[in-house]
């Protein structure tokens, strides 16, 4: 407090882990996952534009990192500030502007889908399901951004999703417990695992 009763504010340093100091090889936080997410997606990318089929190991890695990506990058765009930044300048992933890691996964894929019906590409069981699980999430990421998160309206569509994706998970639960998940028609696990996708891209 100052002599006349005024009170100084003194700026306050953000300590965020996103700070640019103390990451893997000197880059910005976050780069070394963006550097994983984008080197698997190219793997991928080739296998299924060679109509080859998408090992299955690769396929789990490659949807647990963009979901991970995906949230935490989310996560760090939707965080209200606390604290008055600092001046000191944080970049963000492997230099390139904000948001360009997820556009550059985004735009990949929706390339491959498209190169698929251009070229008419005979696309293995696996590298499909892999396609349209990736799609739904990434759908629903993009309906996150696009369509308001407020209203009496959106709290019922909320509802309505929230009610929908724990029916399709109890399904594919059960199905599994009872073991008679290779019985159901082929759209009904499909159907659900994409219901899934697209709900957690969502949220």
């Amino acid at each position: 407090m100052a002599e006349d009763g005024s009170v100084t504010t003194v700026p306050l340093a953000a300590h965020s882990p996103d700070e640019d100091e103390g990451h893997p090889l000197g880059l910005p936080a976050g780069s070394v996952r963006a550097a994983v997410a984008l080197f698997l997606c190219a793997g991928v990318w080739t296998s299924i534009l060679r109509g080859i089929e998408v090992p299955e190991a690769l396929r789990d890695i490659l949807l647990a990192v963009l979901g991970y990506y995906f949230a935490r990058r989310a996560c760090a765009t939707d965080a209200p500030a606390v604290v008055q930044p600092s001046p000191r300048r944080r970049f963000a992933p492997l230099y390139l502007p904000r948001g360009a890691i997820r556009f550059v996964v985004v735009l990949g894929f929706a390339a491959v889908i498209a190169a698929i019906f251009i070229r008419r590409i005979s696309v293995p069981a696996g590298n499909v399901l892999l396609l349209a699980l990736i799609g739904s999430f990434l759908a629903g990421e993009l309906a996150r951004r696009i369509f308001p998160r407020r209203g009496v309206l959106i709290e019922h569509l909320q509802n309505l999703k929230a009610v929908a994706v724990l029916i399709a998970a109890t399904v594919l639960t059960v199905s599994l417990i009872a073991g008679v998940g290779g019985l159901l028609p082929d759209p009904v696990p499909w159907t659900c695992a994409c219901a899934i996708g697209f709900y957690f891209g969502t949220r």
